[in-house]
């Protein structure tokens, strides 16, 4: 008879509704850059990476996740095959790093089209875009790769786990306790590992993006508008501008909230019980897997506000989905309600044109 606790329900329910949202959304952004060409300009390319990432995490490791919620006392393929263990491991490492090296990016093209808007050389280019996703994704798999390589297939009372064991090294760190007594050993190349990759894959972006952000908040924020300086704009126009700019850090503030949120607590937990900081208590399974759900959120959450604030791809995936349900569509770009305007370039609005240029 299958007996579910309460809070493996709870869990279980969550990532029905993550891989409901994740799926869909991240299909449609997919399918509508991929069919429509005036879609693909680089910020809507490096938004079609992230789909590929969280789409790749909600088919091939979230639902394995749900049979150890439903059946959590059999023994599945991924504790009885290591290779199919390591598969199991290294899909949301490697996704999580292309994902967090992707929202890197995005910030310092945002930056540059903001800060710079007049330095077209130093934008990014969709040609940028593919010279950057190759390497992304091969730095990704390599950095994964090192953790998965030293999995082992482990039993403990009948049970089997999937856990790493790394190479003893004459740096591990004995612990003893005040007595000189022997606790426990912490491997060094463990140690090493944990450093480097908390380091490259979360604190030093996440750093920069804040130090970003933070410059572009203040830009569009408190710094003076273009309209303050030449008296071009009309009271409409000023009004409009002021409420782009407030959608335009609400957007930034709040992905960059998310990506901390979801990513670096779960992170820090693993690292901490990984080197075995952590004591192992009832409550240890249960905060494991909140901190796994939280984190795998994010799966849902990117293309919601990614894609789906961003104007050109909704109406991308307005199109797509008309032609789906063999429905004549507008024209990508209508005269009225089209995602670009082309205004007239003159003495009067030059400044408008820049400064609106900078946050397309």
């Amino acid at each position: 008879m299958l007996v579910l606790e309460f809070g493996n329900i709870l869990i279980f329910l969550c990532y029905i509704v993550i891989i409901i949202f994740s799926i869909p959304a991240n299909s449609l952004i997919l399918l509508s850059i991929i069919i429509y060409k005036d879609l693909r300009t680089p910020v809507n390319l490096l938004v079609c990476n992230l789909s590929v990432a969280s789409l790749a995490i909600s088919t091939l490791h979230i639902p394995w996740k749900l049979t150890s919620y439903i059946y959590p006392s059999q023994v599945f393929l991924q504790d009885q095959s290591i290779h199919f263990c390591r598969f199991i491991q290294i899909i949301p490492g490697a996704c999580v790093i292309s994902i967090s090296l992707t929202l890197f990016v995005i910030c310092i093209d945002r930056y540059i089209a903001i800060m710079h808007p007049m330095k077209r050389h130093w934008k990014m280019t969709c040609n940028r875009v593919y010279l950057f996703l190759t390497p992304c994704w091969i730095a990704a798999f390599a950095m994964a790769a090192v953790y998965i390589l030293y999995l082992r297939i482990v039993r403990f009372y009948n049970r089997s786990y999937c856990l790493s064991l790394y190479p003893v090294s004459p740096l591990d760190i004995n612990v003893t306790d005040q007595h000189g007594n022997f606790i426990d050993n912490i491997s060094f190349n463990r140690l090493i590992y944990w450093i480097l990759f908390i380091l490259l894959a979360f604190l030093l972006p996440t750093i920069t993006m804040l130090c970003l952000y933070s410059v572009i908040a203040h830009r569009l924020w408190f710094h003076q508008k273009p309209s303050d300086r030449l008296c071009t704009l009309s009271l409409k126009d000023q009004n409009s501008q002021l409420k782009q700019n407030r959608r335009v850090i609400k957007i930034l503030m709040i992905c960059f909230a998310i990506f901390v949120l979801t990513n670096f607590p779960f992170y820090v937990f693993v690292m901490l019980a990984d080197l075995r900081l952590l004591p192992i208590s009832s409550s240890f399974g249960l905060a494991n897997r909140i901190l796994s759900m939280i984190n795998l959120s994010a799966v849902a959450f990117n293309p919601i506000i990614y894609g789906f604030s961003n104007k050109s791809i909704t109406d991308g995936i307005h199109r797509l989905l008309l032609n789906l349900c063999c429905v004549r569509p507008l024209p990508p770009r209508h005269k009225k309600n089209g995602t670009t305007k082309i205004p007239r370039i003159s003495s009067r609005s030059f400044t408008t044109v820049i400064w609106n240029t900078a946050l397309e």
